[in-house]
């Protein structure tokens, strides 16, 4: 999918983080299936499933070219899958 964004400051790079939750990226629910699927987890475990469910970055910052105040962004998306795209400059 391709993210364009417009109305950006007049800058020429932006900072790219994305973060994403899908099946195996930022999901306690997938974690918690992995362990079995404990009724009640072990400390060990829930502070796992604490962290399971905490967002994950997508890969290091990367930069993207701004032109006249906007950048286009390509982004490839599992099926079920939702992704947060910061941008800082």
């Amino acid at each position: 999918m391709t993210l364009a964004l417009e109305g950006l400051p007049a800058v020429r790079d932006a900072r790219v983080v994305e973060y994403r939750i899908d099946r195996t990226h930022s999901n306690a629910y997938t974690a918690w299936q992995r362990m079995g699927s404990p009724p009640k987890p072990t400390p060990a475990e829930f502070a796992e499933l604490i962290r399971a469910g905490g967002l994950e970055a997508m890969g290091l910052e990367r930069s993207a070219a701004v032109s006249g105040g906007a950048t286009r962004l390509a982004l490839l998306l599992p099926r079920q899958s939702v992704s947060l795209v910061v941008l800082s400059w």
